[in-house]
């Protein structure tokens, strides 16, 4: 299983990459913590051409508001994006990343993939 230190691994070599059109994380079932996935997260901010995200959070009972936060933060910084999809299933991130999501996607017209 990959922890923290795992993910602030690729988090550094994926700072390298800065063309990324595509990206997909996940985090499901690790005990990876807010502390890994946020750094992995931050690293898109960098990603300009990226088009389309998909986050999965499946199981990750460390996982808290702390990286939905970061999701919202990159999801608002990438106006290029045009197909989105996260999932959150038993973990303990709030309702209101998915209402935003929600409001997002018609605002923005942003798909699912």
């Amino acid at each position: 299983m990959v922890t923290d230190d795992g993910f602030l691994v690729l988090a550094s070599a994926l700072r390298i990459h800065t063309n990324l059109t595509h990206f997909s994380l996940n985090l499901s079932e690790t005990p990876a913590s807010d502390e890994g996935a946020v750094s992995i997260i931050e690293t898109l901010f960098d990603q300009r051409e990226l088009t389309q995200l998909s986050i999965l959070l499946v199981r990750s009972r460390a996982i808290t508001d702390k990286t939905a936060n970061k999701i919202i933060e990159v999801l608002e910084a990438h106006q290029k994006l045009r197909n989105f999809n996260v999932m959150l299933n038993f973990t303990d991130v709030s309702e209101y990343l998915l209402e935003y999501i929600t409001e997002m996607r018609k605002t923005r017209k942003i798909g699912p993939l």
